[in-house]
C-alpha cells in the first residue's frame, strides 16, 4: 500500500528527502522496492514552519546597579541580542535593550527652628541645628541624597517698655485699659515666628502739686493774667497741663503795691573829680533830681546833693634799709636807694600825694679760713662741714646792720702710703716695711715715735699698724707679717692663677683637696704685696668654689698682680696645719 509522512522545517532549513536536501514545502513521492520486491510507493509531505518573529525588551537601571542579560550582569546602555530555539524548534531572536537611567540629582532644603522648638526629620523630631542627610528611592526607583539643613534660630531678646500716666487716666495694654501702676508681661510671635517676651511697665505719675504765684503792681499799673490785664488785689487760678502733661492748678495772687516816698542822697567829691549823676559826670556842688523805679518797680523821686571837699596837702617820709635787705614801699619790696612818690586816696578819699625816701646802710664784712682732714667735719654755722668751699651768714647786729661772715674751707688730702712688706722666710724668721717718704709726711708704727724714718726692720710676725701723720692729719694702713712655715707633705692644692673676669673655668679662688682628707679649713686669708688682707672667709670647706675669693676687696674689683694666702688646715687625722703660697689674679 502507498505510505506517506509528513516533515515540517524552519524556514531556511532544509530536510533529506530521498536523497535531495529539499527547503521548499511540497509533497514528494517516490517508488522503491518493499520487502517483496514489488514496487511500493511513499511520498514525504514537507511543510515549511512560519518564520518566527524577532521578540525584545526594554530594560531600565540605575546608575551603578546591573542586570542579569543572558546570564551576565549589565551595568551599561546597550543592545543585547540572542537566539534561541522557539516553541517549534526553530531559531528565534530576542533582543534586550538596556538603559541608563540618569543619577539623581541629590536635593536640599533649609528649615529654621526656634530654640526649644523641634522639627520632624526623616521620622526623627530634631532640636539642634545640624546638617541631616537621607538616601531613598526616587520616580524612577533609584538611591536618591536628600539633606535638611536645621539652623536653629537665636532666642529673641525680652523687650520692654514704660508708660507713664497721670491719676484718673489709663493706657491701653495689650487689649486692656490699665490705670495702676505694674508690670505687665506678653508673648507674641516674633519676626521669625518664635515667641518673644514683651514687657510694658506702667507707673502711675504723684498727683500734681497745686502752684500758686504772687505778683506785686503799682498803684495804677496792670498785669496779665491767663490772658487778661488785672489791675486789683486778688486770687485768680487756672488749670493747665503740667511738664508730665497732667492736669496741674496754678493760682496768681495779686496784691497793690503802696505809692513810694521820695528819697535822696549826699555826695562829697575832690577838686577835679566827677560823681556819675543819672548819666552824667558831675564836677560842681549843686543838688539833681531824677525820677526812676524804685525796688518795687514804681516810679520814685530820688534826689542827689553834690559837694565839693578841700584839696588835700602832700605828704613825706625818709626809711633807711642795710645792703641786702628790703622795705615795703606802696605794695613793692625796694632795696635800691631812691625817692618814690606815690597818690593815693586820704581820708576824705580825695587823691593824695605821698613820697618815701630810701636810703641804703653798706654790708659790713668779715673773712675767717680753715682747714681739716679727710675724713673729719668742721661745724660751720650750725652744720657739719666735710667738704671744702665757701662758707657765708649774715650774722645779725644791734643796732647796725647786718655783717656778712665768710669761712674759707680747705680739706687736707693725706697721700696714700706707700710702703712694701717683706714677708719672714726661711733665712729669716722675721720681716721688714720699706716706706716710700712723702714730703712733709712723719712715720710711726703702730702709732709710736713719729719720724722720717723709712725701713722697720727685724719685726716679728703679727699685725701692725703703720701711722702717717700729714700736716696734722693722721692716716693709718695695716698689714700682717706671716710666720713662714715649712709645709708637711700634704695633698692640699691651691692654683697659682685664677681668672675673676671668666665666667666659665678658674674665675673663683678656693683650696681644693682628695675626699676624705680634709676635714674642714678654719680660716682662709688672701694679702695683697703690701700685706693688706683682702679678702676673709672661716670654716669653710674644701673644694667648695661658692665660698671662695672672686677678686673683689671693700666692693670693687682687684689689680691684676701676685697676692699671698694662707689658711689653717684642720685634717681628719687631727693634723692642724698652717699653709700659705701665691697666686696671680689676671683680667
Amino acid at each position: 500500500m502507498p505510505t506517506s509522512e509528513i516533515r515540517q522545517i524552519c524556514t531556511g532549513d532544509s530536510t533529506l528527502v530521498f536523497g535531495n536536501f529539499i527547503k521548499t514545502a511540497g509533497s514528494y513521492p517516490n517508488i522503491f522496492p518493499n520487502v517483496n520486491g514489488c514496487d511500493s510507493l511513499h511520498t514525504i509531505q514537507v511543510t515549511l514552519l512560519p518564520a518566527p518573529l524577532p521578540t525584545s525588551e526594554i530594560r531600565q537601571i540605575c546608575t551603578g546597579d546591573s542586570t542579569l542579560v543572558f546570564g551576565n550582569f549589565i551595568k551599561t546602555a546597550g543592545s543585547y541580542p540572542k537566539i534561541f530555539p522557539n516553541t517549534n524548534g526553530c531559531d528565534s531572536l530576542h533582543t534586550i535593550q538596556v538603559t541608563l537611567l540618569p543619577a539623581p540629582t541629590p536635593t536640599s532644603e533649609t528649615r529654621q527652628i526656634c530654640t526649644g522648638d523641634s522639627t520632624l526629620v526623616f521620622g526623627n523630631f530634631i532640636k539642634t541645628a545640624g546638617s541631616y542627610p537621607n538616601i531613598f528611592p526616587n520616580a524612577n526607583g533609584c538611591d536618591s541624597l536628600h539633606t535638611i539643613q536645621v539652623i536653629l534660630l537665636p532666642a529673641p531678646t525680652p523687650t520692654s517698655e514704660t508708660r507713664q500716666i497721670c491719676t484718673g487716666d489709663s493706657t491701653l495694654v495689650f487689649g486692656n485699659f490699665i490705670k495702676t501702676t505694674g508690670s505687665y508681661p506678653n508673648i507674641f510671635p516674633n519676626a521669625n515666628g518664635c515667641d518673644s517676651l514683651h514687657t510694658i511697665q506702667v507707673i502711675l505719675l504723684p498727683a500734681p502739686t497745686p502752684t500758686s504765684e504772687t505778683r506785686q503792681i503799682c498803684t495804677g499799673d496792670s498785669t496779665l493774667v491767663f490772658g487778661n490785664f488785672i489791675k486789683t488785689t486778688g486770687s485768680y487760678p487756672n488749670i493747665f497741663p503740667n511738664a508730665n502733661g497732667c492736669d496741674s492748678l496754678h493760682t496768681i495772687q495779686v496784691t497793690l503795691l503802696p505809692a513810694p516816698l521820695p528819697t535822696s542822697e549826699t555826695r562829697q567829691i575832690c577838686n577835679g573829680d566827677s560823681t556819675l549823676v543819672f548819666g552824667n559826670f558831675i564836677k560842681t556842688a549843686g543838688s539833681y533830681p531824677k525820677i526812676f523805679p524804685n525796688t518795687n518797680g514804681c516810679d520814685s523821686l530820688h534826689t542827689i546833693q553834690v559837694t565839693l571837699l578841700p584839696a588835700p596837702v602832700p605828704t613825706s617820709e625818709i626809711r633807711q634799709i642795710c645792703t641786702g635787705d628790703s622795705t615795703l614801699v606802696f605794695g613793692n619790696f625796694i632795696k635800691t636807694a631812691g625817692s618814690f612818690p606815690n597818690i593815693f586816696p586820704n581820708a576824705n578819699g580825695c587823691d593824695s600825694l605821698h613820697t618815701i625816701d630810701v636810703m641804703v646802710t653798706p654790708l659790713l664784712e668779715l673773712t675767717d679760713s680753715i682747714s681739716f682732714c679727710k675724713g673729719d667735719s668742721l661745724f660751720i654755722f650750725g652744720t657739719w662741714v666735710k667738704s671744702a668751699g665757701i662758707n657765708q651768714q649774715l650774722v645779725s647786729g644791734t643796732p647796725h646792720c647786718d655783717t656778712l661772715w665768710t669761712v674759707y674751707v680747705s680739706r687736707i688730702d693725706p697721700p696714700s702710703i706707700d710702703f712694701q712688706v717683706e714677708q719672714p722666710t726661711a733665712l729669716d724668721a722675721n720681716g721688714r716695711v720699706i716706706v716710700t717718704a712723702q714730703q712733709d709726711a712723719l712715720y710711726g708704727l703702730n702709732g709710736q715715735f713719729f719720724s722720717q724714718k723709712l725701713v722697720y726692720d727685724s719685726l716679728v710676725p703679727g699685725f701692725y699698724t703703720l701711722f702717717q701723720q700729714f700736716k696734722g692729719c693722721l692716716s693709718t694702713v695695716d698689714f700682717q707679717l706671716i710666720p713662714f712655715q715649712k709645709e708637711a707633705p700634704t695633698d692640699i692644692f691651691a692654683p697659682n692663677v685664677f681668672t675673676p673676669d671668666n665666667e666659665n673655668d678658674n674665675a673663683v679662688f678656693t683650696l681644693y683637696a682628695p675626699p676624705g682628707l680634709v676635714d674642714q679649713i678654719s680660716w682662709f686669708r688672701v694679702y695683697d704685696r703690701w700685706g693688706s688682707m683682702v679678702f676673709e672667709q672661716k670654716n669653710l670647706n674644701p673644694n667648695d668654689e661658692t665660698q671662695g675669693w672672686t677678686g673683689i676687696a671693700k666692693g670693687k674689683p682687684t689689680p691684676v698682680g701676685v697676692y699671698i694666702w694662707q689658711a689653717q688646715i684642720k685634717y681628719n687625722d687631727g693634723r692642724e696645719l698652717i699653709k700659705s703660697g701665691d697666686t696671680m689674679l689676671i683680667r
